[in-house]
């Protein structure tokens, strides 16, 4: 911002401006129901395809505490150590006030401990897990993005 001039030289007071998190959609923090399973690692694509398709969730399935952070790309939650970095998640995802539950399979971006002082002791989980979604549908896109719209209504 220029303050004044002098002849030839200008008096200005330089401001910061905050850099913007570079993400096309905001990260939130609100309810989510989330039920995921490790997709086989010997061939995720075959298991991916076929769960995506249709096919039972296999025996060991997880749920975390539904209160995570979400955006329309991708999700991060606190559980056990379940999964570990590259696996891919087939999921089942129930957002509140939509009528769908939404089938997609997700990349586990990062596994990383929740430090003691950070853990709810509510819940058994040691671990958040942050994950991208590979394939979602596009109806279960635009519920994640009035999802995010309803939160931040509510803090205005």
């Amino acid at each position: 911002m220029v303050l004044g001039n002098s002849g030839a030289n200008l008096l200005v007071k330089v401001t910061r401006v905050p850099v913007s998190d570079q993400r096309e959609f905001p990260r939130m923090h609100g309810g989510i129901s989330l039920r995921y399973h490790i997709l086989a690692r010997t061939n995720p694509e075959a298991a991916s395809e076929a769960w995506l398709r249709g096919a039972e969730p296999p025996a060991q399935e997880f749920e975390p505490d539904p209160f995570m952070n979400f955006s329309v790309t991708g999700l991060a939650f606190d559980d056990i150590e379940s999964c570990r970095a590259n696996d891919l998640l087939g999921f089942v995802i129930t957002i509140p006030h939509e009528p769908h539950t939404w089938r997609g399979v997700a990349s586990v971006i990062r596994v990383w401990r929740i430090p003691i002082d950070e853990r709810d002791d509510t819940i058994p989980a040691t671990h958040r897990i942050g994950v991208t979604f590979v394939d979602l549908p596009d109806d279960a896109r635009a519920a994640l993005g009035r999802h995010t719209e309803r939160i931040q209504e509510a803090w205005l």
